[in-house]
């Protein structure tokens, strides 16, 4: 194992060389077994049009988890990785004070994110289950009415007879098969999505439900207008669910989706028609929370500027005049610098190349001649291409609204591809486009790291040491293809 992962880690360092910007999510985790602390990292960059996406840090926490002894850990694991700090465009975290010092410790504070779903789930999660400071529900009527499905939930999941009842009717009366029959599905109650599953499996199995439960006179059912109610609430929970699963992605853009899908999530709770004061009440703290969490999401100059580098976007969704505005000079700054650096690396080039022809030229006009003017030609040129060095700021201007004059394009096409379409004409912006849209809106994909970690780990592999754990989940991970770049490397 030890071979392996050294042979296909040093394939991916040098993809992590090559490629001309990164991203990092880093988050913490406890492996429940021996209750050990690690830090995870996943780096994630644009190939082509595509994005790739690694599992690169599961290190072993021995100490207290500051955000300094964090942030140690963190440059530990960029070092081990040939990842120049400068390089990493930014690090979405999420909202834990420790990770966040950590990030800006390391790379600085322009390059903490804070992870969008993180911040989205606290939405409906402080909707449904927690209370304010007066211990009072921020929603009344909502838990108690949970309450109420989960009792007949639980009692299908204790209960055989119950159990047995539900299949039956399904097969008998609405076609099903003894492998096709559905069961009713319990919630976590630190989990809001696993409530909205919930309901969703509730309804559809409500008719299947109320048949069974008329055979059982202890089970309480909700009433008609309780049955309402819960398909409102449902339906307001729909969108945070669809965001939810759509912004975790981590082979497409999504940091230049974060500000429409703030705005499209409003829109779509404020369509929602709430059936009852409870389902209405829920309606209206929604709404809050999230004008409340996003309203000022169109100022970080980062998701802003991403989002008008998405072609599907542009500025089509900004509510904030002087926001975009803000975005825009700010991916202006960032193509000036571009184009000077293109500029200076293309004239030390041009000078190197012509060094030599300009001697030739020199010796050759001594003495007359037909290219005698040659000299005249070369001195013009290179006046001209000084001009234009000294009024980068207009055509980085010139490039910037040219781009914003741009029809969008339609949600089924990749920005990345349409980047590579648009390059030649905006050379500028190009690059910085690239940056923003391979960067991840969420630090999704950690988690997700961390689940097959806890699988590793398993009962029958809890002796496992972190070294071992961080080679097996980093091999278990990787993608194919770099173990086909490792095969013909070794």
């Amino acid at each position: 194992m030890e071979s392996k992962y050294e042979i296909l880690a040093g394939v991916v360092r040098e993809k992590l060389r090559e490629a001309p910007s990164l991203c990092l999510t880093a988050d913490n985790w406890t492996e429940s077994h021996s209750t050990s602390g690690y830090l995870g990292v996943t780096v994630h960059y644009g190939e082509g049009v595509q994005m790739e996406s690694l599992v690169i840090g599961l290190i072993r926490l021995m100490e207290r988890h500051t955000g300094v002894y964090l942030g140690d850990k963190m440059l530990e694991c960029c070092t081990d990785w040939a990842i120049d700090p400068l390089r990493v465009t930014a690090c979405i975290t999420d909202n834990a004070e420790n990770i966040k010092l950590a990030v800006k410790l390391t790379f600085g504070s322009s390059k903490v994110l804070p992870c969008f779903d993180h911040t989205l789930n606290l939405v409906p999660k402080v909707a449904l289950f927690e209370k304010d400071k007066n211990q009072q529900p921020h929603v009344p009527g909502v838990a108690e009415l949970l309450k109420k499905v989960k009792e007949v939930v639980t009692l299908s999941h204790c209960s055989s007879n119950f159990s047995d009842e539900i299949k039956k009717i399904q097969m008998e009366q609405f076609g099903k098969s003894e492998g096709t029959t559905l069961r009713l599905l319990q919630d976590v109650p630190t989990r809001w999505g696993s409530t909205y599953l919930m309901l969703e499996r509730w309804m559809e199995l409500r008719p299947v439900v109320v048949l069974a439960a008329s055979k059982f006179p202890a089970v309480n059912m909700p009433n008609a207008a309780e049955q309402q109610t819960l398909q409102s609430i449902l339906d307001l929970l729909k969108p945070f669910h669809e965001a939810t699963k759509e912004m975790g992605a981590e082979k497409t853009t999504t940091l230049s989706k974060c500000i429409p899908m703030y705005h499209l999530l409003l829109k779509a709770v404020n369509a929602v028609p709430a059936e009852g004061d409870i389902a209405s009440r829920l309606k209206t703290f929604l709404s809050g929370e999230l004008l409340r969490r996003f309203g000022g999401i169109e100022t970080n100059k980062m998701v802003a500027a991403a989002t008008i580098l998405d072609p599907r976007f542009i500025k089509h969704y900004f509510q904030s005049p002087l926001a975009a505005a803000d975005a825009v000079a700010y991916i202006e700054e960032q193509v000036k610098q571009e184009l000077l650096l293109n500029l200076t690396d293309d004239t030390a080039a041009a000078d190197n190349d012509t060094s030599a022809g300009e001697s030739d030229a020199v010796a050759g006009n001594a003495g007359g001649g037909l290219w005698s003017s040659h000299a005249e030609l070369v001195a013009s040129s290179r006046e001209g291409r000084t001009r234009t060095g000294n009024d980068i700021p207009a055509q980085a201007r010139a490039e910037v609204r040219g781009y914003l004059g741009r029809e969008i394009v339609s949600m089924d096409k990749n920005p990345l591809e349409v980047w590579e379409k648009l390059k030649i004409q905006y050379p500028g912006m190009y690059p910085v486009a690239r940056r923003l849209l391979t960067t991840l809106a969420t630090s999704v994909s950690m988690e997700r790291g961390f689940s097959i970690a806890g699988d590793i780990a398993d009962d029958k592999g809890n002796r496992i040491t972190s070294t071992h754990l961080r080679q097996r989940l980093f091999l278990k991970t990787v993608p194919t293809k770099f173990w086909e770049a490792a095969r013909l490397k070794k």
